[in-house]
């Protein structure tokens, strides 16, 4: 046995309930469990307890012996003076409250199911995958997998709203400009993902509105902070523009290039080079002064998309990357797969953070209206889950079990999971 086992059962009242009674014989009627307290002092907070004919409102102490109180030092600490039951597996000594007497104490050692503490020992002792539940053999209700995927939809953008929240006081308060990093990252993916969002760190959003009418020195402001024309072995006609324009941009505000050579080709296929990804991040640049503010107004994902769906410079009908000339001709817009991705990691993202933030019900409500209207990821997490008979239906559902994948199941949260405490519970 163990305290976090005991923790679960108190916390989920999943043990016999009939008949309560302290170990001094007085009747224990369950009003409220109290709050679980994961920081320092009593284990249940502002529990509700009637002990024989008296209401108590206090906090709720939980160990496997009673004797473990004394080894923990708890009656030297006055954060435990409140204590008004004692919750044990055995008891092996009475605990002593200064002034108080005798603690309560409730013995749960033959209140819990033997077979549900086997269960929780087995899936711990389980090594060989990281979901050791029987979901595959023994499928929990619709309506609980439902509720709990909707739990850690929020869950999983909360962590990632820190991030966010980060950012916006980097960038003073201004959103419009945590957007902009925000929707640089997105755009990068995979390795280049974080060089992009140190150009748009390099490169501020005013300067690239300043330029905004004028596309060759925009897209020389981007070029040339990336470092990546200064490894251009042969300068074609266009990059040459950009060198003379970026060389002006240098001089005139100040500014020194990325190094080049941080920037990742090997492994990356054609439509994701830097090269390209700049161009059309610099093409959306210039098609909105305010882009955020129009992706505030939006109010469905075909409106969403079309804010991002652009149209390159000719250019770039023929090219991946600088000096290298295909045989056939592509428009080189923005596939469904990237903007999903910008909607899911830009757009939603930062209107859930700013919602929170400003305790707007409206942003927070579009941005869960477009996790769950984006097609759900492929990854080889959500084809695990497939094979449970755990299918996600849009991408709501599909960053619920990445998130329940990672920070349960191979963390062993068993006893915090909702599908575990089906289990544990029936």
């Amino acid at each position: 046995m163990n305290e976090n086992f005991l923790h679960f059962v108190w916390r989920y009242l999943a043990f016999d309930r009939s008949s309560l009674k302290s170990e001094s014989g007085e009747c224990i009627e369950i009003l409220f469990p109290g709050n679980y307290n994961r920081l320092g002092g009593p284990d249940f907070m502002n529990a509700r307890l009637r002990i024989g004919d008296t209401l108590w409102v206090g906090h709720v102490e939980i160990h496997v012996n009673s004797g473990d109180w004394l080894k923990h030092g708890h009656q030297y600490d006055d954060h435990y003076k409140n204590v008004i039951l004692h919750v044990v597996f055995t008891n092996d000594k009475n605990i002593s409250i200064l002034n108080e007497g005798d603690l309560p104490v409730l013995v749960l050692k033959d209140r819990i199911r033997p077979e549900t503490f086997d269960r929780y020992q087995q899936w711990m002792r389980k090594s060989d995958t990281p979901v050791v539940c029987e979901i595959k053999n023994l499928p929990p209700p619709e309506i609980v997998v439902a509720a709990w995927k909707s739990r850690l939809l929020v869950e999983r953008i909360e962590m990632k709203s820190a991030t966010i929240l980060e950012l916006l006081e980097e960038c003073q308060g201004r959103w419009q400009d945590v957007f902009y990093v925000r929707l640089a990252r997105s755009i990068g993916q995979g390795p280049n993902a974080q060089c992009f969002e140190q150009l748009a760190r390099a490169v501020p959003l005013a300067l690239i509105h300043k330029y905004r009418d004028q596309p060759l020195r925009c897209d020389a402001l981007l070029f040339g902070m990336s470092g990546l024309l200064d490894r251009v072995e042969e300068p074609d006609e266009y990059v040459q523009g950009l060198l003379a324009e970026f060389t002006f941009l240098k001089a005139k505000h100040g500014v020194e290039s990325m190094p080049g050579i941080m920037w990742h080709y090997r492994g990356v296929r054609p439509q994701n080079f830097p090269t390209l990804r700049i161009a059309q991040l610099s093409a959306i640049l210039r098609k909105h002064v305010s882009l955020f503010q129009f992706v505030i107004t939006c109010s469905t994902i075909k409106e969403l998309k079309n804010l991002f769906q652009i149209q390159l410079d000719e250019y770039w009908s023929h090219h991946y990357h600088f000096g290298q000339k295909t045989i056939l001709s592509s428009s080189k817009k923005l596939g469904d797969f990237m903007l999903n991705g910008i909607l899911l990691n830009a757009v939603a993202l930062v209107l859930f953070s700013m919602g929170r933030y400003e305790s707007n019900h409206k942003l927070i409500d579009l941005a869960l209206f477009i996790y769950e209207n984006c097609k759900a990821e492929q990854n080889h997490i959500t084809q695990v889950w497939a094979e449970l008979g755990i299918d996600s239906k849009h991408s709501g559902d599909s960053q619920a079990l990445i998130q329940l994948y990672h920070d349960y199941c191979e963390r062993k949260r068993c006893l915090e999971c909702s599908i575990g405490h089906f289990y544990l519970s029936s």
